[in-house]
């Protein structure tokens, strides 16, 4: 048996539009697809499989009250924090876990 996976990392993307007040406001975020499969060598099926996905805004650019606000992070920050994220995820079923009754 052996894992195989495979992991999509976008580009930032800008994204645009009005506040209920009609101010303007820019976000930027980042998002990151990860699956993984487990295939039996000899047959070469697939044995089980598990993908997950999430987006982390990385930037903002707004107005309150004509005033400008802005904020921004590394987007390579946020990649390492998705890709931590999306790796517990698709692990949960191949990870010791346990309840209490």
């Amino acid at each position: 048996m052996a894992f195989f996976g495979h992991l999509k990392i976008s580009n930032v993307k800008p994204h645009g539009g009005l506040t209920a007040g009609l101010s303007p406001v820019l976000r930027a975020t980042v998002t990151v697809d990860l699956s993984v499969w487990l295939v039996n060598t000899r047959t070469g099926g697939t044995m089980w499989r598990r993908s997950s996905s999430s987006t982390e805004e990385v930037g903002g650019l707004s107005f309150i009250g004509g005033t400008p606000s802005f904020s921004a992070t590394d987007p390579n920050d946020a990649y390492g924090r998705l890709i931590n994220e999306l790796v517990y995820r698709v692990t949960y079923d191949v990870r010791s876990t346990w309840v209490d009754q």
